[in-house]
């Protein structure tokens, strides 16, 4: 079996110098890992530390000088060549021609991880999985827009930016890769019409006629793409008829996904505005909420609400425990009150107690002149008025009222106790009680 392998690596070798089992510079190739549009990608592994490295290979024959594609491929590794060092950019490590002009091969480490559309199809779209990888595809791109260290003028861009051009490391690193549509912004070409190499990540304004010039707005927009994607696992302007998706595009019509976070949906709005001039720059987009932090990250409203209701509470338990201070009441406070409700008193202390005819019944009723006392929670300006439900005619309001509430209660049941005795008397004397029987007589 071993025999059977040897002699198909050599008789691949012989027929195909790219083939697995080739020797490139010190360097095995093996199995496949990735194609591109004039390119095959190959695992490499070096002979002498047996360390794995990858091969790109750009076959002569599959270029053209017609259509341009030599020459773009020129730029490219020229372009590769003069960027220095950066975690999140793919380095390029050695270039060879072989003598005969079948191929160049280009080395460069090997990416365990694969390509962030491998990650995508196999963990699934969700903001977990946006918030471990879309940090380092934004630092990627802000090193090639703002520059760094060795590339300090920056201004760069890539123009093929999609989740198959990001490659992720066995650590978890991310680096982009492939600067085949890559330019420096600012040249004497810098203002003629750019084209996209995919159609679902190009954005609307090299799609309109007539075309924009490039700009590094393009590059957000294709962020934009990526972000979805980490997002929900789907595209959000996919068709199968490219005349149809183009039009979606100009039009901007995508599904906004509402499951997700706000600050998830400020990027993706953000990214993917139509107008390039009020697109999210890259400083931006580094700066949202979203990449600085999600666990510090709180919505405004919410803070604010939040603050004003704790504020409320500790007002109504400070007059709840202090019956003195009564005149502590907001403007906001009575403007939030019911119109039912009197304005005069503090709410929080001075319930509208319930009508006398009421009050009348129940204590007679019940025969106490005092309101029981229940624990009750401290009560805000936005609880509305009591209203008379099960048990009925405002016995919450007199629960919750405080000891002026009793002292009225106290004295209406003085005042029916009074009545009633001075109508005994007077049914007791004689007179009257003669005169009432004479007259039913």
């Amino acid at each position: 079996m071993a025999a059977e392998e040897l002699s198909s690596n050599v008789s691949t070798t012989s027929s195909a110098p790219d083939g697995k089992g080739a020797k490139i510079l010190g360097y095995t190739l093996g199995k496949i890992i990735g194609r591109g549009g004039f390119s095959t990608v190959r695992q490499a592994t070096h002979d002498e530390t047996g360390e794995l490295f990858s091969c790109k290979i750009v076959k002569r024959d599959d270029l053209s000088d017609t259509s341009g594609s030599l020459e773009n491929f020129e730029l490219e590794l020229e372009l590769w060549k003069s960027l220095p060092r950066h975690p999140r950019i793919l380095p390029l490590l050695e270039t060879y021609r072989d003598p005969d002009g079948y191929a160049t091969y280009l080395i460069s480490p090997y990416m365990a991880g694969g390509s962030l559309l491998d990650v995508v199809r196999r963990d699934g779209g969700s903001e977990e999985t946006a918030r471990k990888w879309f940090p380092g595809v934004v630092a990627a791109v802000q090193a090639l827009h703002e520059g760094y260290e060795g590339f300090e003028e920056g201004g760069m861009l890539h123009g093929d930016l999609k989740l198959d051009n990001f490659l992720v490391g066995h650590d978890g690193s991310i680096c982009v890769c492939d600067f085949g549509l890559a330019q420096k912004l600012g040249r004497a070409d810098g203002d003629k019409a750019f084209p996209s190499a995919s159609l679902p990540y190009a954005p609307p304004e090299i799609l309109s006629a007539p075309p924009s010039g490039p700009s590094l707005a393009q590059d957000i927009w294709a962020l934009g793409i990526i972000l979805h994607a980490l997002l929900t696992s789907r595209l959000p302007f996919v068709d199968t008829f490219d005349p149809r998706l183009q039009m979606k595009i100009l039009r901007g019509d995508w599904v906004v996904p509402t499951h997700l976070g706000s600050e998830w949906l400020e990027c993706l709005l953000g990214c993917l505005e139509g107008d390039k001039h009020k697109r999210w720059s890259i400083k931006q987009l580094a700066s949202s909420d979203a990449l600085q932090g999600w666990q510090h990250v709180k919505s405004r409203s919410r803070s604010r609400s939040r603050a004003r209701s704790m504020s409320r509470r500790r007002d109504d338990n400070t007059l709840s425990v202090s019956p003195q201070s009564d005149t502590r009441s907001t403007s906001r406070g009575r403007d939030l009150r019911p119109p039912s409700v009197d304005r005069s008193r503090d709410r929080s202390r001075e319930p509208r107690p319930p009508s006398i005819d009421r009050l009348g019944s129940r204590n007679s009723s019940q025969g106490s002149s005092r309101a029981p006392s229940v624990p009750r929670r401290p009560r805000s300006a936005y609880d509305t008025p009591p209203t008379s439900g099960t048990g009925g005619h405002g016995l919450t309001s007199v629960m919750e009222a405080g000891d002026d509430l009793a002292l009225s209660m106290r004295r209406l049941a003085v005042e029916q106790n009074s009545r009633s005795r001075s109508r005994g008397r007077k049914e007791d004397q004689p007179g009257v009680s003669s005169g009432r029987s004479a007259s039913r007589q």
